[in-house]
């Protein structure tokens, strides 16, 4: 079925990720979780596979609707900045909005330029030590690095880009 195909999509992309080029080390977590979601959300985008302990039923029927929640936040200037997401170490305690925003992120990049996938990764994972076991900010200037190198894009631009992208693409 298509939720069960989609929740492996998902699971396989975050272990791919992470053990690229046999690497085994976490890479940025804002960016393995959107694009999990972004490969998951093209098989089934009503189905959301986030944490067992979320309150689903208070979340509204439309919670699988990613899109239109995200332009709403960003519509309010409501969002993460690109260095906060740089600074993020764990997804334990997000709940659905951290996980959109992540989501979203990719969308634009892989809209961008696709082929910047395989060079962030490969970027990322040449780092002599995997970014778990860096201070903060020198994990966040590799991945500051390797967007720029990457997509060409520097944290306010790509702050300013994927929010125009957003409010363009997402329009209701």
């Amino acid at each position: 079925d298509r939720s069960m195909h989609s929740h492996i999509v998902g699971n396989m992309v975050e272990m791919l990720a992470d053990g690229y080029k046999s690497r085994f080390g976490p890479l940025p977590v804002w960016f393995v979780k959107g694009l999990s979601h972004w490969f998951r959300r093209r098989i089934e985008p009503r189905i959301n596979l986030i944490r067992e302990d979320e309150d689903w039923d208070n979340m509204g029927h439309r919670s699988w609707d990613w899109a239109s929640r995200v332009y709403g936040r960003v519509r309010h200037d409501y969002f993460p900045t690109t260095v906060s997401l740089c600074d993020q170490r764990s997804a334990e305690k997000w709940g659905l909005q951290e996980h959109m925003m992540c989501w979203s992120r990719v969308d634009f990049l892989m809209q961008r330029h696709p082929g910047g996938l395989r060079r962030f990764l490969d970027f990322l994972c040449d780092h002599p030590i995997p970014l778990g076991r860096v201070s903060v900010p020198r994990a966040r200037a590799w991945q500051l690095d390797g967007l720029a190198r990457s997509w060409l894009l520097t944290p306010n631009g790509f702050d300013a880009q994927w929010r125009s992208y957003v409010l363009l693409k997402y329009a209701r």
